[in-house]
């Protein structure tokens, strides 16, 4: 069975991506197979990660292991595990002042308590799939791909000291 068949099967509706449902996640991961930044996805905005996005890893990694595919799209899929890998969860000590709402955000909110935990399961669906990663890492053929599989495992390599902060 294809990541394809496989990603049709799931309710992507059901989970929180940036803009509310993430209901367009079957869209984007055409545009990652096709090498189409299209800049705005619902399973990360500026840095931060949802609910949908340690469901979408195991997809991901599906298309940049098909060698069918473009080489460049294959390594833009692989930069963007790496930027989920960066992603760090919020504070959840202290009050911080928000010039955008000119209101005080209480660090233990509900929605940033959801979104330190989609930070931490973001990191685990990451580390599962570090053994298929280095496997890409290590293959002949295209610098881009294995450059890129080597930045993940980088930014893999940070996650452990991240979450150990927390």
């Amino acid at each position: 069975m294809s990541w394809r068949e496989d990603a049709r099967r799931i309710r992507w509706e059901t989970f929180e991506g940036a803009y509310g449902s993430a209901s367009t996640v079957l869209d984007e991961l055409e545009d990652l197979a096709a090498g189409r930044d299209e800049g705005s996805v619902s399973y990360m905005h500026q840095g931060e990660v949802y609910e949908v996005t340690p469901h979408i890893i195991p997809f991901i990694v599906a298309i940049v292991e098909d060698v069918s595919l473009d080489a460049g799209a294959r390594a833009m899929s692989l930069e963007t595990l790496a930027y989920m890998a960066e992603s760090e969860p919020p504070s959840l000590i202290g009050d911080r002042y928000n010039p955008f709402t000119r209101q005080m955000e209480r660090a233990r909110s509900p929605r940033r308590i959801a979104q330190a935990q989609w930070t931490h399961a973001t990191h685990e669906a990451l580390m599962k799939q570090r053994e298929r990663v280095a496997a890409l890492s290590k293959l002949q053929g295209d610098a881009r791909v294995t450059d890129a599989a080597r930045m993940v495992l980088t930014a893999l390599d940070g996650i452990a000291p991240k979450n150990a902060r927390d």
